[in-house]
């Protein structure tokens, strides 16, 4: 396993050889807000050693600069670590162990954004009960997966990545279907942890759904998964439409309301 101070070298040189990328460095943090107050990036990268649940580092950032976009790499993270990184708008957060890949995207994904708003507020944060809003934009919806995968959870690193895929799924759907991706449009996500599994409760602002209207996914024809991809084409829509199939493979059990513009994913720790 690469180490968490390798980690982080390799993501800065892979940016200080692209000529695309100008990369400079600061330390403490008290020079990096000086230089922010004359400055503008593109993306700043914090790395926190031993960080306090509060960030108070980042929250010095934002104040010099409020539209900065920060991702955060911490050692260790604890579930506090995010609430308060998610309340001080930062735009992603990495803890050791990760994957480079993911991290690198997630720094273009940043850069690329010119007009960026926050889009991911907290609602209400107890340690096994987290209510979060985000808004109904693709971005939003990656910042927010990558944010959930650090919360810590008794699962497996493979258990974990296939939770997290099938949040995705159904949180694209969400945003995509229910919030035809109007920004000004909210989803609404709970993050339960009992003793026993582990729960996300998704609603969309949309009108639903119903079961018996699904011939455009594949979950509608499970032995043949692309055969729905003829309907979708006769309706005008991109390919795709694998989510709700996907996520009903990677969790325990994925429940939908009545309505079918909210829907509960729930995998077992035991």
């Amino acid at each position: 396993m690469i180490g968490y101070r390798q980690s982080i070298a390799e993501i800065v040189g892979r940016f200080e050889v692209n000529r695309k990328w100008d990369v400079d460095f600061a330390a403490p943090a008290d020079d990096l807000a000086e230089i922010l107050r004359d400055t503008r990036y593109d993306v700043v990268l914090v790395h926190l050693l031993n960080p306090s649940p509060e960030l108070t580092p980042i929250r010095m950032l934002r104040a010099v600069n409020p539209d900065i976009k920060i991702i955060l790499f911490v050692e260790q993270a604890t579930t506090a670590h995010i609430v308060a990184a998610i309340r001080a708008h930062v735009f992603s957060f990495f803890s050791h162990p990760f994957d480079v890949e993911d991290a690198c995207h997630m720094i273009k994904t940043a850069a690329a954004l010119s007009d960026w708003t926050n889009g991911i507020e907290v609602l209400s944060a107890s340690p096994a009960y987290l209510t979060l809003r985000l808004r109904c934009t693709l971005d939003t919806a990656d910042r927010l997966v990558q944010f959930m995968k650090e919360v810590p959870v008794e699962l497996l690193p493979d258990e974990l990545q296939d939770t997290a895929h099938a949040f995705r799924e159904l949180l694209l759907n969400a945003i995509e279907h229910g919030g035809k991706l109007d920004a000004n449009e909210w989803v609404r996500v709970s993050r339960i942890r009992t003793m026993r599994t582990l729960v996300y409760h998704i609603v969309d602002p949309g009108d639903g759904f119903s079961s018996a209207n699904l011939a455009h996914a594949a979950i509608s024809t499970p032995d043949d998964p692309v055969l729905h991809l003829q309907a979708r084409e006769q309706l005008g829509r991109r390919a795709g439409g694998f989510g709700m199939l996907i996520a009903t493979h990677m969790v325990d059990e994925v429940i939908y309301n009545e309505q079918g513009n909210q829907v509960i994913l729930i995998k077992h720790l035991d």
